[in-house]
């Protein structure tokens, strides 16, 4: 990179996450993949990650200073903020935050991680918040930095697939899919709930996506199968009445969306940012992090008659299919569009 960018938006991304790269490629002129390209599962050691944050802020806050950088995650956040501040203070810094960190300083306000990383936050100039749970989050912990609410896109191919599935309200599957980090997911939680099934009906087994049976250190059983990553998700989907998400602050997973296309209703956890379009299906569908209230949850729904739990799946279709048309793109474009001026670009 030459000096003098001063008309430069740069993104940095570590995850690299599809969905984030997208949405960055609509501003920056730039993009850097800190790690590589997106792949699920990869790990890299902490201090391999620091210093990669570290080289790459250096680079841009004494030889290059962008009008403005966007980052992804609170940790490369943390890393570069202070470095760019102090190295090119005209430069804004505009965070994507899409993952659980947030809520666990909000959770934890006293540990020293929380404390460091709200000194050192407070400093960003603005936040891509991916779903309202974020973008509250942001508000309560940095009340004064500018949020732009975004969602994720979904694969259309795939979606326009799984608009074609016929609900079968007598099905015995429960699902839930997954990949990466397994808690914050909630698989240990789902996977915790398998007890419990034999008492609400003795025919309920759980189909588990994205993981090895190695990966979670359980057996498959007649009550719980666990295929690993698949490509037919569609099939799956077929066998189930419900998906199951008590996710741990994940943001808005896609697979809680993609559950609802293929009508599908989906029970998940309050602390899951798809909350806020399956309280317009049923409030009922959304559980406390507890094993009580989530089997309570599950003893309910499936002691509904056929037409109620039809009258849920198709609910559940119009309201995702509403938000994929409707809401998404407006919210998305809205805020592309205040970034753009926030940014002077």
């Amino acid at each position: 990179m030459k000096s003098g960018g001063k008309r430069e938006v740069v993104g940095i991304l570590a995850g690299a996450h599809p969905a984030h790269l997208k949405i960055f490629k609509e501003i920056a002129t730039k993009v850097l993949l800190v790690l590589g390209p997106w792949r699920p599962g990869r790990n890299f050691s902490n201090p391999h990650k620091f210093l990669k944050y570290l080289l790459v802020a250096l680079k841009l806050g004494i030889l290059y200073r962008p009008r403005a950088i966007l980052v992804e995650g609170i940790s490369p956040s943390a890393v570069i903020t202070p470095i760019i501040r102090f190295f090119s203070p005209e430069t804004k810094v505009v965070s994507l935050f899409a993952e659980d960190g947030l809520l666990k300083i909000l959770q934890s306000p006293n540990r020293f991680k929380s404390k460091l990383l709200k000194i050192v936050l407070k400093n960003i100039d603005g936040v891509i918040a991916i779903g309202k749970m974020i973008a509250g989050q942001v508000e309560q912990l940095f009340p004064n930095v500018k949020i732009f609410p975004m969602y994720p896109t979904l694969d259309e191919k795939r979606l326009e697939e799984f608009k074609n599935l016929s609900y079968n309200p007598d099905a015995m599957s429960l699902i839930q899919i997954g990949g990466g980090d397994y808690k914050y997911k909630g698989i240990d939680i789902t996977l915790n709930l398998l007890s419990y099934l034999p008492a609400i009906n003795p025919d309920l087994e759980l189909i588990v996506l994205g993981y090895n049976p190695s990966e979670l250190n359980v057996k498959t059983s007649e009550r719980v199968k666990l295929p690993g990553k698949v490509n037919n998700i569609s099939e799956y989907l077929r066998l189930a009445c419900l998906m199951v998400h008590p996710g741990r602050g994940d943001a808005f997973p896609v697979a809680t969306l993609e559950s609802m296309v293929a009508g599908v209703p989906v029970m998940v956890s309050e602390l899951t940012g798809t909350k806020e379009l399956i309280l317009e299906v049923d409030n009922r569908l959304v559980r406390k992090l507890d094993l009580k209230d989530l089997k309570e949850g599950l003893s309910w729904f499936f002691s509904l008659p056929q037409d109620e739990k039809i009258a849920l799946s198709q609910k559940c279709r119009s309201v995702v299919l509403h938000f994929i048309n409707e809401k998404l793109p407006q919210a998305n474009q809205k805020s592309l569009r205040e970034l753009r001026e926030f940014l002077g670009i």
